[in-house]
């Protein structure tokens, strides 16, 4: 019973706990728009049904919407449109033949898919061949313009279901003209304001090593689908997907908190380097980031705290400490980072299992040759010595 007490208590709190896994909102949220049917032949649309025997849903044909018909797009996502005629909600697989109703949207405070920041932010245009500049939150919405990598623009309105790393589109200005552009994807980065990350391990670049326990800060960061991040450290600037460093980077979010009993505070993870200090029961910390391999489990886990100015890892459970998730406070900086490496370092890579094999069979093929060949010497030396003695037994006799 106590354990079952425990896994439920591990359960709640990550369902608490941002900082240890950032949500999953789904797909992105986009603003509906009204299309009119301009096929004369109509458009084809469906319905999803559920087949009970094989599980899955599929595209039942409804017929034909006539030329004319007005419908509104309620969503789209990855070729497939859904939408409403009549208060009836059905399926689209494309939008030719139809065309906008509105060529233009301008956002609204009262639009309940519009957001609106209370100050201005700025976004990045970071795609390669730049971004289209649109009048509607869409696809389908006619461009204007094309805004050139490396633009940074300001905007105060947004199409997303939360924090502005939900958006799809942004409203801004460029060249005089206003319009909506495309976030997803990493196409456009929003300037970060308190996102922070600590490293775990070492983390290795191309052009840099940023040390274990180092405090993060990305200049700009991505869509939360997409979830890179661009980090300054030194010279090197790089973007970083995070999904690809989950091990070597954790999401920090610092919150107070008090012990339940005594702690060992490590300079390194997993009670690596040296031993820092102890901490005793009913001490006061800041809990800055987390990691566990199973994070949904009551073991305990890897734990990255200050403790009077002092940064360094614990291993403990949930039930070892006690924190408070609603006093948020300033990340401390590490106070035993080690001195960074900023010339370029070979990225290590995952060796393949075959690999090694490989390199053990050779040494050890290398090793036996090496030994026969040893062996092939000494016993031509032996037979040498063996001539020698019989060619001086031979001149004896004579």
């Amino acid at each position: 019973m106590k354990k079952i007490l425990s896994l439920v208590l591990v359960l709640a709190v990550m369902l608490i706990m941002p900082f240890a896994v950032k949500a999953d909102m789904g797909a992105p949220n986009t603003k509906p728009f009204d299309m009119v049917v301009i096929n004369p032949n109509g458009i084809e649309y469906y319905e999803n049904q559920y087949d009970e025997n094989t599980h899955e849903w599929n595209k039942i044909s409804v017929g034909k919407l006539k030329k004319d018909t007005v419908f509104t797009v309620t969503s789209g996502f990855n070729n497939e449109y859904n939408i409403e005629v009549n208060e009836k909600h059905y399926v689209l697989t494309s939008l030719d033949g139809s065309g906008l109703v509105s060529e233009e949207f301008t956002p609204k405070e009262e639009d309940n898919y519009v957001k609106k920041l209370n100050k201005k932010g700025e976004v990045l245009v970071y795609v390669k061949s730049g971004v289209a500049l649109k009048k509607g939150p869409a696809d389908i919405y006619k461009s204007v313009a094309t805004i050139k990598k490396g633009t940074k623009l300001t905007y105060q309105y947004y199409i997303g279901e939360g924090n502005i790393d939900s958006a799809a589109y942004v409203y801004v200005s460029y060249n005089g003209k206003k319009g909506w552009i495309d976030t997803l994807n990493s196409k456009v980065l929003f300037k970060n304001e308190d996102e922070e990350y600590v490293t775990r391990t070492d983390v290795k670049l191309s052009c840099a090593t940023i040390p274990r326990n180092t405090i993060i800060k990305p200049t700009y960061i991505s869509d939360q689908w997409t979830s890179n991040i661009m980090i300054k450290y030194g010279d090197c600037t790089k973007l970083l997907e995070t999904n690809s460093f989950e091990k070597e980077l954790l999401y920090a979010r610092t919150i107070t908190g008090k012990t339940k009993k005594e702690l060992d505070l490590y300079e390194y993870n997993n009670n690596g380097g040296k031993k820092l200090v102890t901490i005793p029961s009913g001490s006061d910390i800041k809990h800055i980031a987390t990691y566990s391999e199973e994070p949904y489990s009551d073991k305990p886990t890897e734990n990255y705290i200050s403790y009077n100015g002092i940064n360094g890892w614990v291993i403990a459970s949930y039930d070892d400490y006690e924190l408070n998730y609603d006093n948020v406070v300033d990340t401390p900086t590490t106070t035993t980072t080690t001195k960074a490496t900023t010339k370029p370092v070979k990225v290590e890579k995952n060796v393949p299992y075959n690999f090694v094999l490989m390199c053990i069979i050779a040494g050890g093929s290398v090793a036996v040759a090496a030994i026969i060949i040893i062996i092939l010497v000494n016993k031509k030396k032996k037979s040498k010595k063996v001539d020698k003695k019989e060619e001086k037994a031979n001149e004896d006799e004579e």
